[in-house]
């Protein structure tokens, strides 16, 4: 049974650190889109603060495969707030961009043609 509880202990350890590697295309595509638009903030906090409750729990009971775990998991969550934050942010100050010809000062014309 010794041997069970090992595997059992490495395999969360595991787990946990590629569960928490799963938050990195997240992250990785709010930084190349430059937008957080369709990331859910709230989502990835509720993450979070469950995260938090495991990772004192697992340094409660002294389980170091549920710490490893949990830590890697919030880092990952800390890295997609981060990102989304940071976008999200810019994306508000920025001034509206548009280029309709109407908005360049061009009148349509009577047949609904704005160029010219």
């Amino acid at each position: 049974m010794a041997l069970f509880d090992s595997l059992l202990a490495w395999l969360v350890s595991v787990v946990g650190v590629a569960t928490g590697a799963a938050y990195i295309p997240q992250a990785l595509r709010i930084w190349k889109r430059r937008s957080s638009d369709d990331v859910s903030i709230l989502t990835y906090a509720l993450f979070l603060g469950g995260q938090i409750v495991y990772l004192v729990y697992g340094i409660r009971i002294r389980q170091w495969p549920l710490i490893v775990g949990m830590g890697a998991n919030i880092v990952g969550s800390v890295a997609v707030i981060f990102s989304a934050l940071r976008f999200r942010a810019s994306t508000i100050s920025a001034p509206p961009h548009s280029s309709t010809p109407i908005d360049e000062g061009r009148e349509p014309r009577a047949d609904g043609d704005r160029t010219g």
